[in-house]
């Protein structure tokens, strides 16, 4: 489990909000051509150049201390955009291991309105949602179970109703055990998988995707010396290229993927600052 000081976690928000904001089409940019390094990153016709801002409440109760946390875009489609926050609340004793949360935050693209519902009624004092995917109007989650009496863990999907927050189905996890979480977007033609894997050795990001005709591919991206964390969203460049921003420890690292030609590229992190 990841523990993060209240400002590192300061940080993280921050950065996700960015993040979320970039996601909606809302960086910031001026029609203008004075700023050359700008005008070659992002093109004039580009609608990144439309910009909104929308602050997502992530549902943080303020009155308590975080031990551990974690923020990220399960996935979108044309009417929704939804946002897991899960973490857990410092212990106000030394026997408890800690309050857990899970709040889901959904936008509803058009109207710019965000509905959050928490999930701690629907989850046992021993479960942790450890992340989730929205694809096709359902949002899974996928949540562990510890057993205190063997020191197990067991692992189900949860498929969540984005209105109501009631849980609709649970089902035995078919993934891999070595997979921490696993979200799916659509960009274009392609399917794009992202997986964190590795979590208790050398944590690495494992992106696939698969286009509407057959083809496959996939990369690696590995932290070497540095932590990686998992990919909070993923932005689409064009219908074929894609931006990836991947949390780690000591930063947010940029890479830029074409999936049509399967390359993997390291992007400096100053131009998205």
């Amino acid at each position: 489990m990841m523990v993060h000081s209240m400002k590192r976690l300061f940080l993280k928000l921050c950065s996700l909000v960015l993040i979320m904001s970039v996601a909606l089409s809302i960086a910031s940019c001026g029609k203008t051509k004075s700023n050359k390094r700008d005008a070659e990153i992002i093109a004039e016709d580009s609608p990144w150049f439309e910009s909104e801002v929308i602050k997502v409440d992530l549902g943080i109760d303020t009155s308590k201390e975080l031990s551990s946390y974690e923020a990220k875009m399960t996935g979108f489609d044309d009417k929704y955009m939804v946002i897991l926050f899960t973490g857990t609340y410092w212990s106000q004793s030394d026997t408890d291991a800690g309050e857990p949360f899970a709040n889901i935050s959904v936008l509803d693209r058009e109207t710019k309105e965000v509905k959050r519902f928490g999930l701690a009624d629907s989850l046992g004092e021993n479960d942790y949602v450890n992340g989730g995917t929205y694809k096709d109007g359902k949002l899974t989650l996928q949540v562990n179970t510890f057993d205190p009496k063997t020191y197990s863990v067991s692992v189900v999907d949860k498929d969540v109703d984005i209105v109501t927050g009631e849980i609709l189905e649970t089902r035995k996890h078919n993934n891999s055990e070595d997979t921490y979480s696993a979200i799916s977007y659509e960009i274009g033609e392609y399917i794009v998988e992202t997986n964190l894997k590795g979590m208790d050795t050398n944590p690495k990001v494992v992106l696939t995707w698969s286009s509407s005709a057959g083809d496959k591919n996939q990369v690696e991206i590995k932290g070497d010396n540095n932590i990686l964390y998992g990919v909070p969203v993923i932005l689409p460049i064009t219908d074929t290229r894609i931006l990836v921003p991947v949390y780690s420890e000591r930063d947010t690292l940029f890479y830029e993927i074409d999936l049509k030609e399967g390359t993997l590229k390291d992007l400096d992190a100053k131009d998205y600052e």
